[in-house]
């Protein structure tokens, strides 16, 4: 089993803030205290919890993306 990065768990945090209240209105010390971090642990892998989201998007896409072939279209990737 692989285990979570820093990175990984700081996402997963702001992902369940984010299910309910408002993206603008979370804070980086709402984040890591949701997790367990420290303020510094979140600055030495984001410059700000918009890097945070832009980086975790990515993967989401990347992630998707990678199916793509032979049993998963492109435009099933699309509309994924």
């Amino acid at each position: 089993m692989k285990r979570s990065t820093a990175k990984e768990i700081l996402a997963a945090s702001f992902r369940k803030l984010a299910q309910s209240r408002n993206i603008d209105k979370i804070t980086i010390q709402e984040i890591v205290d949701n997790c367990g971090y420290s303020p510094a642990t979140f600055y030495r892998n984001f410059k700000d919890k918009y890097d945070l989201i832009t980086w975790d998007h990515t993967r989401a896409v990347a992630a998707i993306v990678g199916k793509i072939g032979a049993d998963y279209s492109w435009s099933q990737a699309l509309l994924d």
